[in-house]
């Protein structure tokens, strides 16, 4: 099996080149239950993660013993393929711990512990510290909580002793690791997200492209734009998904610039470049010489915030056409007909004034990379833009003196 990506178990945004936290689950009556502390590194591009002594904690290698032990004791019970994948690995301690259970995730081998079979799931480390910044601590005990936050046999066999642990340092790291799942658990209850193996696409095995790994941040940015934090968070995820893209050969112009905002007029099919709201009727005239062409088309700005359309202002009442003393807007078609084939009259076009929805983020300007090209998209376009969109090109433009079209 070669290399696959999966999703992020909360905001289902691809993992692929992101820093992780893993957790082992454990099934229960009632479903999916963690049944570890958090676990950092890196995708690693085969469906779990690496990492280096920096990222492994004093408790995550004495989870690790406690797991090789068990194994060559047959307490934890592997079959043929996770004991293939188990001794052949060229991973140490922790990072082959999580190799092997990933087998299972994947349905490419059954690790089983007491009876119950044992999983794991993947989460974006961005995301993850985000809902965890604020650690709420509790009056139970160590056992207290680990009974509560961790309710499978298997964390309470890792953890036990060090529950009753003396060490300050290690009930420290453990009640912290504890407080973080607790955290989680809390907030996915909150979504509507069970614990669960990481999240695909169509199936298990898959290699997300670049319309994929756009699609899911578009949508976590949608999903997630009431919580309070969640424009730092993508934000901070945002570059990784530009530099994936890169990776698939991508043209500068085709990256969605995902950590600014920027306004857009789409016009029917045409491919216009104005970079000011006042050359919009000249460049519409220059377009459509033949103002009948205009008929029937959609004409929308379009507010983009991080790669999301956010909102959109029907432009049709506002594009008018002006002769003598009448006047004709683009969604009214039948004055508009009329006013173009009433004799002696020589219709102009122009743009009346109209709101301009607010950014949340800020405008972008001055980045050198906003060309023509990055508004141009395929007809009919890639699902990321978005489901409905039926546009051939997205013209910029701007409001007073700020200038996204680029030097």
């Amino acid at each position: 099996m070669g290399a696959y990506d999966y999703r992020c178990l909360l905001s289902g945004i691809s993992l692929r080149g992101a820093e992780c936290v893993a957790i082992v689950l454990q099934r229960e009556a009632e479903g999916w239950q963690p049944a570890s502390l958090p676990m950092r590194g890196r995708y690693n591009g085969y469906g779990s993660i690496d990492s280096d002594f920096r990222e492994r904690s004093y408790i995550d290698d004495q989870a690790t013993r406690s797991f090789e032990d068990a194994v060559g004791e047959q307490r934890i019970k592997l079959d043929v393929e996770a004991t293939f994948s188990w001794r052949r690995s060229d991973r140490e301690g922790r990072d082959r711990m999580l190799a092997t259970i990933e087998r299972a995730a994947t349905g490419h081998g059954t690790v089983v512990f007491s009876g119950r079979r044992v999983v794991h799931t993947l989460m974006d480390a961005a995301f993850f510290d985000a809902i965890c910044a604020e650690l709420t601590e509790t009056q139970e005990s160590t056992n207290a909580l680990l009974e509560r936050v961790l309710p499978t046999a298997l964390g309470r066999w890792w953890y036990g002793d060090l529950a009753e642990s003396p060490i300050r340092d290690v009930q420290s790291q453990l009640r912290k690791g504890l407080l973080q799942v607790a955290a989680v658990s809390a907030w996915m209850q909150q979504h509507g997200i069970e614990w669960a193996t990481p999240p695909v696409f169509d199936g298990p095995g898959e290699q997300h492209d670049e319309y994929q790994i756009l699609a899911s941040y578009r949508a976590a940015c949608s999903r997630f734009a009431g919580e309070p934090w969640s424009h730092d968070v993508l934000d901070r995820i945002g570059p990784r998904i530009e530099e994936v893209m890169r990776f698939y050969g991508a043209d500068e112009g085709w990256i969605r610039h995902l950590d600014v905002s920027w306004y857009a007029v789409a016009i029917g099919e045409a491919r216009l470049a104005c970079t000011r709201l006042e050359e919009l009727s000249a460049r519409l005239a220059e377009e459509f010489y033949d103002l009948s062409e205009l008929i029937g088309v959609s004409a929308e700005l379009l507010v983009i915030e991080r790669g999301d359309i956010a909102a959109r202002v029907d432009l049709r009442r506002y594009i008018r056409l002006r002769g003598g003393d009448r006047s004709a807007t683009l969604d009214d078609v039948a004055a508009w007909e009329e006013l173009l084939t009433e004799p002696g009259v020589e219709p102009r076009l122009e743009v009346a004034p109209f709101d301009v929805p607010a950014l949340r983020a800020p405008l972008a300007v001055g980045r050198g990379t906003f060309s023509e090209v990055l508004f141009i998209v395929p007809n009919p376009p890639p699902a990321w833009l978005t489901d409905e969109e039926e546009y051939a090109a997205l013209i910029p433009f701007t409001f007073g003196a700020a200038d996204v079209s680029g030097s």
